[in-house]
């Protein structure tokens, strides 16, 4: 990162008399785009100006769709998040290929293999019901994608059915034996019952797992918008425990876990939900399937990190196909 490019973006934000001495990088992560913390030194030190930033980073060569643009993650932040019941870190600018973000301290390092501790999944699912039952006092902005809608619904199945088809051999080596046949049957039909369109429909984060909701001193934090989405709450439940938490303690704690977003919703003014339990079954077929139309890059599929989500994400999806009623 050029020291030239964050004097740009920090243009007019610290004093005219203060000069940017040092910029230091670190790498935190590199997924679907690089994220990095940048250490500031500045003169005089005691200016005020930031000392770290967040930084987000395209990885070159790999392009996302327009509904995961920069752009868009800045402005779910600015004009969503900001004024949700959550914490969440402020945009400092945004370009085609970069975001950068405030950090927020004290948040604590998730180990995706051992997956989130017991206090971390009933804290993260009620920060969850509440974020919902905030949203549905929220119009669906047209800029923000739904799964209720039809298009977004075709535009899924349509990049499932094309990565199931290109890489199957390469899929099926990641998941548990089973997922192929019902992959198969869902390659031939619309996931527009999966999508939870007879319960309310609110304001997601869209990859609500345990890293992108670490907990901190002041409560879950709320990180990484760039799958935002409008759409029943089940869907950030399916992500939040398929993605994790290792097959056995999700199946410990997943019916606890969807009371606890029930409790959290209903008590935070959400609307009574049918059947909570077959919503989230539901949404877990939903999020396997997306997960893996999300596959733009075959590399993709070679990274441990995605082989161990989608694994944990098809395993669920099987666990409760019966529970679906659509099996």
């Amino acid at each position: 990162m050029q020291p030239e490019a964050v004097r740009k973006w920090l243009d007019g934000a610290v004093p005219a008399e203060t000069v940017l001495v040092a910029v230091e990088e670190e790498m935190l992560g590199q997924f679907s785009n690089e994220v990095l913390r940048l250490r500031l030194r500045w003169s005089p030190d005691d200016s005020g100006a930031p000392e770290t930033l967040i930084v987000k980073r395209r990885i070159p060569g790999r392009e996302a769709p327009a509904s995961e643009a920069f752009a868009q993650e800045a402005r779910v932040l600015g004009e969503l998040a900001a004024t949700a019941p959550v914490l969440a870190p402020r945009v400092h600018a945004v370009s085609d290929d970069l975001l950068v973000m405030e950090e927020l301290v004290g948040l604590s390092h998730f180990d995706f293999v051992a997956g989130a501790s017991d206090e971390h999944v009933d804290a993260g699912l009620r920060a969850l019901g509440r974020f919902h039952a905030h949203g549905l006092g929220i119009v669906q902005p047209s800029w923000l994608p739904s799964f209720s809608e039809a298009g977004e619904q075709l535009r899924i199945a349509s990049a499932f059915r094309q990565v199931w088809n290109d890489h199957r051999t390469s899929i099926e080596a990641l998941v548990p034996t089973g997922f192929a046949a019902l992959a198969d049957t869902w390659a031939e039909r619309e996931i527009g019952p999966l999508a939870g369109a007879t319960d309310p429909q609110t304001v997601l984060h869209g990859d609500a797992h345990g890293e992108n909701l670490p907990m901190s001193a002041a409560g879950i934090a709320f990180l990484d918008w760039a799958g935002a989405r409008h759409g029943a709450p089940a869907f950030d439940v399916a992500v939040f425990l398929g993605m994790s938490l290792p097959k056995a303690r999700r199946r410990t704690l997943e019916r606890s876990s969807v009371r606890a977003h029930s409790e959290a919703w209903l008590a935070a003014g959400g609307t009574p939900l049918v059947d909570p339990w077959q919503s989230y079954a539901r949404a877990l077929l939903l999020r396997a399937f997306h997960l893996i139309s999300q596959v733009r890059d075959p590399a993709l599929l070679g990274n441990p990190g995605f082989a161990l989500v989608v694994g944990r994400c098809a395993q669920a999806a099987l666990d409760h196909v019966v529970d679906t009623e659509l099996g």
